[in-house]
């Protein structure tokens, strides 16, 4: 009920026009009516007291200079490819890395051929001196049968399986089972705080979830 009173008068201020900000106020303000002062105060408190809060200030700030600068104005489709798209990951024979600053994500592609490949970073942008000291890693394998070697120990990725590389690992080396149906080892890596087990997720073991019908799906462009 109480949801529905404060969706309520949340949507007839919005048609009334007065700003957001007042609408928000003004529909939290009624869930607030006939309670003792003291049960405002501790309800309001304890709902600012979280620390995601935080990112309402901060997405406020951000997007003000970006305002001011022009930023926002000079982002068009070109730039935003520029900036955002990662292209080329994967490249026969090679391991591409992109690296994003904006959360410290590592995104790339592996394609062993010809022989092995090893995953080596550009250590003044990763900032330690191997990919994994301060990362985790997931590979997924979109291709043909590899293996996975991560310190020693051999991951073998059929199509569509995926392995969890824990953090602090020193080597992985990447390896097609067939050369001329090579591997295509898609790679996340993002920060990590805790070291966790090393492994192998089957894609027969996945939980699966379908979603749409492909009778009714739309017939491609292609």
């Amino acid at each position: 009920m109480a949801i529905a009173v404060l969706f309520g008068v949340f949507a007839l201020l919005l048609i009334v026009g007065p700003p957001v900000a007042f609408c928000l106020g003004i529909a939290a303000a009624v869930l607030y009516l006939g309670l003792p002062p003291i049960v405002v105060v501790q309800q309001l408190n304890s709902g600012m007291n979280a620390f995601s809060m935080l990112a309402i200030p901060l997405f406020i700030f951000a997007g003000a200079p970006m305002i001011r600068g022009g930023i926002a104005d000079r982002l068009d489709t070109a730039e935003l490819r520029r900036h955002f798209l990662f292209e080329r990951l994967f490249v026969p024979g090679a391991v591409s890395l992109a690296y994003s600053h904006v959360e410290r994500f590592v995104v790339g592609g592996a394609v062993p051929t010809a022989g092995p490949l090893s995953l080596d970073g550009d250590k003044a942008t990763i900032g330690a001196p191997n990919v994994l000291d301060r990362h985790e890693l997931g590979v997924f394998n979109i291709g043909g049968p590899g293996t996975v070697e991560a310190d020693g120990r051999t991951l073998a990725l059929g199509p569509r399986d995926a392995a969890y590389i824990a953090k602090d690992t020193r080597s992985v080396t990447f390896r097609s089972d067939d050369a001329s149906s090579p591997a295509r080892f898609y790679l996340l890596s993002t920060p990590a705080h805790a070291t966790f087990e090393t492994k192998v997720i089957r894609i027969a073991e996945a939980k699966s979830m379908t979603l749409g019908d492909q009778a009714t799906a739309a017939p491609s462009s292609r």
